[in-house]
Order: C-alpha cells, then structure tokens, then sequence
C-alpha cells in the first residue's frame, strides 16, 4: 500500500531477543534513524516511562515492554554515534 510502513520483521526480532520483549514504537523509530544517512538525532525528555505514561496511571509494571533496557539501548547508541543525543 503506498505510503505504509511496516517495522522490518528481522528488526523486530533483534529488539526482541536483546529486550527479552516486544519494544516500544519509540526505540523502533530511534533504532531507524540510527541506521539511517540521518545528519543528526537530537531528542528530549524520553524518559522511559520514569515519567509514568500520558495514556493513564500505568507504571513500567503494568506495560509490557523493557524499558531499562531501551534506555541501555539509547545510552549505548549515543555513546557509540555523535550523531545521537539524548537529553532528559
């Protein structure tokens, strides 16, 4: 369907075996423009959840996604491409 993406599969399944579980859409983006001829990614106040969630009450138990593993995953990415900064 033009203008439909779909998350690569084989992608989807590295994120999953490194996580231990399903990643977020976030860390899937991000893990995108890494690979990508990107200039630069700057992004702000990803918290990984220390924040709670906009969508309600929820806490990181009541989800099912790994999120002190992404915030690993992002911290690693940074340190390893200048192309990449994270600012809380």
């Amino acid at each position: 369907m033009p203008g439909f993406f779909r998350y690569p599969p084989a992608r989807y399944q590295r994120l999953r075996d490194e996580l231990g579980t399903g990643p977020t859409t976030g860390i899937m983006m991000i893990d995108l423009l890494a690979t990508s001829r990107m200039a630069e990614l700057r992004f702000y106040g990803f918290d990984f959840f220390a924040s709670l969630s906009l969508s309600g009450p929820r806490t990181k138990a009541d989800v099912g996604h790994n999120f002190d593993g992404e915030a690993t995953f992002v911290a690693e990415l940074s340190a390893n491409d200048p192309r990449i900064v994270h600012r809380r």
